[in-house]
């Protein structure tokens, strides 16, 4: 199983008009997030002028694709089109996690949207709070028995480190502090991944990828440059 976060930065299409299943607690949080005037919501996620405009469409006009199209941004960038073609893995392996979904699978069929963990000042808890146990519930009910962490630090607070049934391993970059950077290497991972079909992490042990290469110690995946 392979966790990463979703992005700010969304593809403008619509391959779906159909509904989607979604959770009561997605639900509740797009009724409180619809209810948002658009001074209230630019306020909430400090955002405004035309991107505003978008993200207050994104609730009101939503557009619908498979999680990882929609999705754009650094990670997703890396993602070749002959890993997107592995729908199999993807299926079985690939999860997202996201403020408003919790965590989906990387071929679920969701909306446009624009949430932060970090924003929560107008729900009755923290997003965390209202995720974490969704979250690990659903790490802990999936069949692998290794879990790779590619999401950031700002996602990957919603796993419960103490609970989890599985070896995991996240990553641990070496003199590697650009954040461009490290999006672009979390990406290259998952490609790597996809087209290897490779379901044990520690097989990432002594691997290069582009300018990089790969250490594992422990359950740390240590990552430099050549």
């Amino acid at each position: 199983m392979i966790v990463i976060n979703a992005s700010k930065k969304i593809n403008n299409n619509n391959n779906y008009n159909n509904k989607y299943i979604q959770s009561n607690q997605t639900t509740i949080i797009k009724k409180k997030m619809l209810s948002l005037s658009k001074v209230e919501l630019g306020d909430f996620l400090k955002i405004k002028n035309n991107l505003l405009e978008q993200v207050f469409n994104y609730y009101h006009k939503p557009f619908y694709n498979e999680a990882i199209y929609l999705y754009s941004g650094t990670m997703f960038e890396q993602i070749n089109q002959e890993a997107l073609n592995n729908n199999n893995y993807l299926v079985n392996n690939v999860y997202i996690f996201s403020a408003l979904y919790g965590i989906i699978n990387a071929v679920d069929v969701i909306q446009s949207y624009r949430l932060d963990f970090t924003k929560s000042n107008i729900f009755e808890q923290s997003l965390y709070n209202y995720w974490k146990e969704y979250v690990n519930d659903m790490i802990n009910s999936h069949p692998s028995k290794q879990l790779l962490i590619l999401s950031s630090n700002e996602y990957t607070k919603l796993i419960d480190f103490k609970t989890i049934n599985k070896e995991y391993f996240s990553l641990e970059f070496i003199n590697i502090k650009n954040s461009y950077e490290r999006k672009k290497i979390r990406g290259l991972i998952l490609n790597y991944c996809i087209l290897n079909y490779i379901n044990e992490y520690n097989n990432l042990d002594s691997v290069i990828i582009s300018l990089y290469v790969f250490k594992i110690e422990k359950n740390k995946i240590l990552i430099s440059k050549l």
